[in-house]
């Protein structure tokens, strides 16, 4: 679930820990000190609330797979990864991706602003046992029915058995 304004309180909290100054900028800092630490590129990301509801945000695919790989060497991953939405089973993609290779297997999150659709997350391939991390951020949407319907189609392709795998792993996050 979206907790937006949680999301922006935490910001500033952020930055107020950083800097004793509880504002957007500062918990940005904050926040990129943060990805540097983790090792995680931080060029061209522009960040200007928390809850990522405003336009002027600018976050790349590349951003995002690069902080889940980070995040995937971490001692938190496992509880960061078990409360993102799992497809076909809970949360915003309860009813999306519920074919036979992404029931189960696709824990992400959505994004939606005007003209914008994203989604995100960790595919456990059903075939190959592997961990996929995807990223997809659609502009110009015009009909997000249609935007979530290829990103769901996207997720799909990544899924399917190109390998010739006989017997799929279990769907458990490990």
């Amino acid at each position: 679930p979206s907790h937006n304004e949680f999301a922006d309180l935490t910001l500033h909290h952020l930055g107020y820990l950083d800097s004793q100054t509880s504002t957007n900028a500062a918990g940005f800092a904050a926040e990129i000190a943060a990805l540097n630490a983790l090792g995680v590129p931080t060029s061209g990301l522009v960040l200007n609330d928390g809850s990522g509801l405003s336009h002027d945000n600018r976050v790349s695919p590349r951003h995002l797979i690069d902080l889940f790989v980070s995040l995937e060497r971490q001692p938190e991953w496992p509880d960061f990864v078990h409360s993102l939405a799992v497809s076909g089973v809970r949360g915003t993609i309860a009813s999306r991706m519920t074919g036979a290779n992404t029931w189960g297997r696709f824990w992400g999150k959505t994004g939606t602003l005007t003209g914008v659709i994203t989604l995100s997350g960790v595919l456990f391939h059903a075939h190959d046992g592997q961990r996929y991390a995807a990223a997809f951020l659609l502009n110009v949407v015009s009909n997000s029915t249609s935007a979530r319907a290829a990103l769901d189609a996207a997720v799909a392709e990544l899924a399917k058995d190109r390998k010739n795998v006989a017997k799929p792993p279990p769907a458990s996050p490990r």
